[in-house]
């Protein structure tokens, strides 16, 4: 339970990448829309994977916090949901893991 009250954004996402890996990855859709996401697009070719790979990590505030009072939507999921279409849309040769 947070004690004090804060009239910012608080929580987030941080994901850490073994130094031997950084130059197959990088990170995509890293805009406004989606800060509270980090997606991820692994080539897979040098790894031996078939096919290349997006990961997606996010952070879901509660319905009542004070990330939504500057948006246009009260649930993050609605975000999510948007942020697998657009990768559907741009990366169509990728498996996706949420």
């Amino acid at each position: 339970m947070r004690s004090c009250q804060s009239y910012k954004s608080s929580g987030g996402v941080l994901v850490l990448i073994k130094a031997s890996l950084q130059k197959y990855i990088k990170q995509i859709l890293h805009d406004e829309s989606y800060e509270e996401m980090v997606l991820l697009h692994v080539r897979a070719s040098e790894l031996g994977l078939s096919k290349n790979i997006v990961f997606g990590c996010c952070y879901v505030p509660p319905r009542e916090s004070i990330f939504y009072n500057s948006k246009n939507v009260k649930c993050n999921i609605n975000l999510i949901h948007s942020a697998i279409f657009k990768v559907q849309q741009l990366y169509n040769d990728v498996h996706t893991y949420w």
